[in-house]
């Protein structure tokens, strides 16, 4: 499983960019990649690698609705639900 999330718009890099920019660049995206498991209504993450050091050797619990098509995750950690709809 891997998750990846940026802003809408991230800032732009480019090869010269500053330490500075860079730093707005990676604060601006979160990313991690791990197992997962379903349990009743949650899934649970399991980060092997990720941006944020602190969620390795976590587990992260991510309750979950499911209408038909429609998947909805809340994230505790930001207060955010994030929904995807299956398409053919």
């Amino acid at each position: 499983m891997v998750v990846i999330f940026s802003k809408e718009v991230q800032s732009a890099a480019r090869e010269d960019a500053t330490p500075e920019q860079l730093a707005t660049l990676y604060g601006e995206t979160v990313a991690y990649a791990g197992r997962y498991e379903v349990a009743g209504q949650e899934v649970r993450h399991f980060p092997d690698v990720s941006t944020h050091p602190a969620y390795l050797g976590e587990t992260l619990r991510r309750p979950f609705v499911l209408t038909g098509r429609r998947i909805s995750l809340f994230s505790a950690a930001t207060g955010q639900t994030l929904t995807w709809d299956k398409i053919d």
